[in-house]
């Protein structure tokens, strides 16, 4: 248990990655290429945008360093939406990356306005209208304007959850970090269970490795719709386990999924924001506490089969115990999420994640340096 237990005080806190004026930066993975520049890869969307502009019209970035801890330089756009009616047509997020065969691999959460008669830049003026004076219903050309106030929450939390509910995990290969990043497919690489199974909503959130016997592993939050739409109450966010013989897929769920369920510890606790690595032997599962302690911690899980995973232990820690930075009171801010393990010489050597605040008081990435001499005590 040693490198689970060892974790959290193996984390050192080195800055704040990528604080991008007018910019929204959610979380970071990274890959290291054949002449040693890093290549960071990770969600992007602007910040006079409305919040929910992450499932309408988020875009995953690219940024290259010479040293892992920066400075890096953003080179462009990896992927977007395809519009249209595809099934990521508006928003591409949550992106994971690795090397693998040669190749490189990145895994990302796509969405659609598929359940809504709305374009998502009328969606987006909308909400962010809604943001802006919350007291009033917006005047436009939106359906709307005879509402009441009541009656346009009630729509607008609809549509919101309609279009969440579109979310899917989707598959992008390439031959280098630059691109062009081709799709596998027109389908989702991981789509939504059938009506009673347990990511019958959604799948999303997903973490990617290689097994040391050559199978290909995504793991994936995911929900059921009577979590979503019929209680109306908060959906259970569990984990689920698809495999592959090919990196291309198909990719077979998992027969008892999900393999992490925090439901019966009661109060609602879940989980999120999986990242998966293989260290001494062992898989290890870095996650995002939704309950079953806090919601502020990251907590650690290990398995032998990549499959049964015991206990949590915490990995990590809020933002004030790392840093001195001013607390804003802003949205989310305190808290780090979508955590990220980068390996390298099949050791892990650093975390990046995803925290509110900084000098633009905007989400960025955040790296922290992993010292392998705590980590392997």
């Amino acid at each position: 248990m040693s490198i689970q237990s060892n974790f959290a005080s193996s984390l050192e806190f080195q800055n704040r990655v990528l604080e991008i004026e007018g910019k929204q930066v959610w979380g970071a993975s990274c890959v290291r290429d054949k002449d040693n520049k890093y290549h960071l890869f990770f969600s992007q969307w602007e910040e006079d945008a409305p919040h929910a502009a992450w499932v309408i019209s988020c875009k995953v970035m690219h940024a290259v360093a010479d040293d892992i801890t920066g400075p890096y330089k953003v080179v462009g756009t990896a992927l977007e939406g395809q519009g249209g009616d595809a099934w990521d047509a508006w928003s591409v997020h949550n992106p994971t990356v690795a090397e693998v065969d040669g190749k490189y691999v990145l895994l990302y959460m796509g969405s659609s306005g598929k359940n809504t008669d709305y374009t998502a830049q009328e969606l987006s003026d909308i909400l962010l209208s809604v943001e802006e004076n919350p007291t009033n219903v917006p005047k436009g050309n939106y359906n709307i304007d005879n509402l009441t106030k009541e009656e346009f929450d009630a729509k607008m939390w609809k549509v919101y959850r309609g279009v969440v509910a579109t979310k899917r995990v989707g598959m992008a290969i390439a031959d280098t970090p630059y691109g062009p990043w081709k799709r596998v497919g027109n389908t989702p690489i991981i789509d939504a269970g059938e009506t009673e199974e347990w990511d019958s909503a959604v799948t999303s959130n997903p973490a990617f490795i290689k097994s040391p016997d050559g199978k290909y592993m995504i793991y994936y939050k995911g929900w059921n719709i009577k979590g979503w739409y019929v209680d109306d109450s908060n959906a259970n966010r569990q984990y689920g386990l698809a495999t592959s013989d090919k990196l291309e897929g198909p990719y077979v769920k998992y027969e008892n999924n999900p393999i992490l369920d925090f439901s019966p510890f009661g109060n609602n606790a879940q989980l999120e924001d999986a990242s998966v690595f293989f260290y001494k032997n062992q898989y290890h599962m870095i996650a995002r506490d939704m309950g079953r302690e806090d919601h502020v911690r990251g907590i650690i899980m290990s398995s032998d089969d990549g499959i049964h995973f015991n206990d949590p232990v915490k990995a990590y820690s809020g933002v004030a115990d790392y840093t001195k930075e001013p607390i804003y009171g802003l949205g989310r801010e305190g808290r780090y999420e979508r955590a990220q393990i980068y390996m390298e010489d099949g050791k892990p050597k650093a975390m990046f994640t995803a925290a509110v605040g900084g000098k633009y008081k905007l989400s960025t990435s955040n790296l922290f340096l992993i010292n392998l001499d705590k980590l392997n005590k």
